[in-house]
């Protein structure tokens, strides 16, 4: 074990106490760890700042602007009041359609983008049930959702394209598109019902101390009611998220500048203001992922992660039961999706687990395919993605993560275990 592995690890020990701790604000530990990597040499400045200038950054700025002028033009207020409309003031019935209807959503397009969307929209469905129903209690599942609906396809998030690219540039059979969806769609379904039944009250409980009428919430009261009666801006608003869909579908620019536009679209229009744009971005969750992709970058770069993962093979050797390697490889790709960017973390462990298939007689594509379903199995932190990250707007606590996402992280990992286990061992 080198110093700078050493060192590595320490940070991320310190990181975690200061997360679970929360001594300092949550982008601020994240912040001092990406530093810390800087400061002790293991990568330059350039590098460990990279991550403030990645286009998923542009991106949530962007799509919470757009976000935000849904708000203000009343169109999440009118998409609001048509789903109360269609579902009732019934709070668990509200959690089952929308963790379904963004789980689709992210299937298709940017997990962030789709989030961005259902924030405002949340909002609008807590302001118009006069406190029948409470955000708090719909955020973090439908946060929850935007990953698990995103690990359905191909296209649902980049994870799965970075683990596709490195099975066709090694000469490997690739997933299918839909082949996600063996384990994504089943997990999408039981959150649903997880949610809305078994842990509906522990859910209730745990955020119980959170304010039941926020701000925006006031705020919504104090403005007159759009009702049917539909600001023109609104139609613009749509406009805007119509055409900014289709910039994310057809990819003729990246998401960060489609959302850029589409936010800037939003200002020009008039939908918004520029200082309420600005005022409304979600700073510390940008200082996270940001942060959190610098971290990345530094685990990379001194080898911590591949040390990790090549101490665990050493640990359950070559000859092991499928059901053991996904028991163990699995957990452990769990526990790091946790704290890194789901993306680093493929992208970090796919290169090695490749050989480590062809060397154990297991299919390197299936393999592959269970290490891209654990790593978007990241629900009790809010670290790995950034439309789970943007929860945090919501005024949720680090533990609020461990204790309404952890068990259902559990729950997923013993499932994806033996989804994963039993293509292995039948073949399909």
């Amino acid at each position: 074990m080198t110093p700078e592995i050493i060192i590595s690890f320490g940070i991320i020990v310190a990181m975690i106490v200061g997360f679970v701790t929360e001594v300092f604000p949550l982008a601020v530990t994240a912040f001092l760890g990406c530093l810390a990597f800087y400061i002790s040499g293991i990568i330059d400045k350039a590098t460990v700042f990279s991550g403030f200038s990645n286009d998923i950054i542009f991106m949530i700025a962007g799509t919470m602007v757009v976000g935000e002028a849904m708000f203000q033009t009343g169109a999440a207020q009118f998409i609001g009041k048509k789903i109360i409309k269609a579902v009732g003031y019934n709070e668990r019935r509200m959690i089952f359609v929308l963790v379904l209807a963004c789980g689709v959503l992210s299937a298709f397009t940017s997990n962030s983008s789709v989030m961005a969307m259902f924030l405002p929209l949340i909002r609008s469905v807590a302001a118009a049930s006069d406190g029948k129903i409470k955000g708090k209690h719909i955020v973090m599942p439908v946060g929850i959702a935007s990953m698990v609906g995103g690990a359905c396809t191909l296209v649902g998030s980049t994870p799965q394209l970075v683990a596709q690219g490195l099975l066709e540039s090694s000469g490997l059979r690739p997933m299918t598109f839909f082949e996600l969806g063996i384990t994504g769609i089943p997990l999408l379904i039981l959150l649903a019902f997880w949610f809305s039944t078994i842990a509906y009250k522990p859910l209730v409980r745990s955020v119980a101390y959170m304010p039941d009428t926020p701000d925006y919430i006031r705020e919504l009261k104090g403005q007159e009611d759009t009702g049917e009666k539909a600001n023109p801006k609104m139609y613009v608003c749509f406009a805007i998220i119509i055409l900014m869909v289709i910039g994310f579908l057809c990819e003729l620019w990246t998401v960060g500048v489609v959302a850029s536009l589409a936010a800037m679209a939003c200002i020009v229009t008039g939908c918004l203001s520029a200082k309420t744009a600005f005022a409304k971005i979600s700073w510390s969750a940008i200082v996270i992922v940001g942060s959190t992709l610098g971290v990345a970058k530094g685990l990379n770069a001194s080898g911590a992660a591949g040390f990790l993962a090549n101490w665990l093979v050493g640990v359950i050797g070559t000859n092991a039961s499928v059901v053991v390697v996904m028991l163990a490889f699995g957990l452990m790709v769990t526990i790091m999706s946790n704290l890194l960017s789901h993306t680093a973390t493929i992208s970090l462990l796919v290169p090695i687990f490749i050989p480590l298939a062809q060397e154990m007689g297991l299919d390197p594509t299936l393999f592959v395919y269970a290490i891209t379903c654990f790593v978007m199995c990241g629900y009790a932190t809010p670290l790995g993605v950034s439309s789970y990250a943007m929860t945090l707007a919501e005024g949720y606590s680090f533990r609020d993560y461990q204790k309404i996402g952890g068990p259902f992280n559990i729950v997923a990992y013993l499932i994806l275990v033996a989804i994963c286990s039993a293509r292995f061992l039948l073949g399909f």
